[in-house]
């Protein structure tokens, strides 16, 4: 193995969201699942432990193992140092799970972990609603195809950060990659387009060529946030992933309403990485990581 696969859970079918996606990245990257819940709201580590016990032997239908791991104490305390002494690599969280959405983005769990993580984190959008046919029809535990992947950058190595992951995950999953550069400033007549942008993601789209991924590249020119999100919705993207803070208007997807508006209008899972901590990069070179001790449950 090369690494852990964190999956917090609170009970909730909000919060149960996450488990396609566990079910295509943790094979895909070799990773152990965790599941974890904390108890509260009354509840106690045997509650928690059959909880947890009944999700996986659901995802054990599907191929997957999962360790167990009931704690105690605020569920963001618990998923922080679970992440230090596992040897946890990546995060799995829905965006609310009993909390709504102005929790989750100022203060909430999944907001505290992504601030305070220092691995990345793959925050799961609450789906549109389904109609019958479609829910009768979907295995809700069913491994989650991710087919497009898009990541912003704007031009600064720690933008590029998310990089690893990215080019792992299009590989094992043979997703198609997108690079994307938004140019704040407008075109003067019979300027050339964007000839500094353009030639940084080509530099970018070859060093990804040279390790067999294939990228494609794409300018914009515009507000970074209307920019991506009209992306992602114009071609179907599944999954988007970048960093928290970056060097220009992407520095702010955390820190104010670009994160606000990103988070609620991006039609796709977020995949983020706060730059600047090289333990998660272990988990893209495989079997270069060792395990840690094992959660106790099962």
């Amino acid at each position: 193995m090369a690494g852990r696969l964190l999956a917090p859970l609170d009970g909730s079918r909000l919060a149960e969201t996450v488990l396609p996606y566990v079910a295509t990245i943790a094979p895909a990257l070799q990773l152990e699942v965790v599941l974890l819940q904390a108890a509260g709201r009354g509840g106690t580590p045997q509650q928690s432990k059959a909880y947890l016990d009944t999700v996986s032997e659901r995802l054990a239908a599907f191929g997957i193992s999962a360790l167990v791991l009931p704690a105690s104490g605020p569920p963001e305390d618990a998923i922080l140092d679970s992440i230090a002494q596992l040897n946890v690599h990546l995060v799995l969280m829905a965006t609310h799970g009993r909390s709504g959405l102005e929790e989750l983005l100022y203060g909430s769990v999944t907001h505290k972990v992504i601030r305070n993580s220092p691995v990345p984190v793959l925050a799961v959008r609450e789906p549109e609603p389904e109609t019958t046919e479609a829910v009768a029809a979907r295995s809700e535990f069913a491994p989650k195809a991710l087919r497009s992947l898009l990541v912003p950058l704007d031009g600064s190595p720690p933008a590029e950060a998310i990089l690893p992951w990215v080019k792992e995950l299009a590989r094992e999953l043979k997703a198609t990659l997108t690079l994307l550069r938004v140019d704040l400033d407008r075109i003067e007549p019979g300027q050339e387009q964007f000839p500094a942008e353009q030639m940084y993601l080509a530099q970018i789209q070859k060093q990804l060529a040279d390790e067999g991924i294939r990228a494609d590249t794409v300018v914009a020119v515009g507000d970074p946030v209307q920019e991506i999100c009209r992306h992602v919705q114009e071609h179907d993207v599944d999954l988007l992933a970048m960093v928290t803070h970056g060097r220009t208007g992407l520095s702010l997807w955390l820190t104010g309403s670009v994160a606000e508006a990103a988070l609620r209008s991006a039609p796709a899972t977020l995949l983020l990485r706060r730059p600047g901590n090289a333990a998660d990069e272990a988990v893209v070179v495989a079997g270069t990581a060792a395990q840690g001790d094992k959660p106790s449950g099962q």
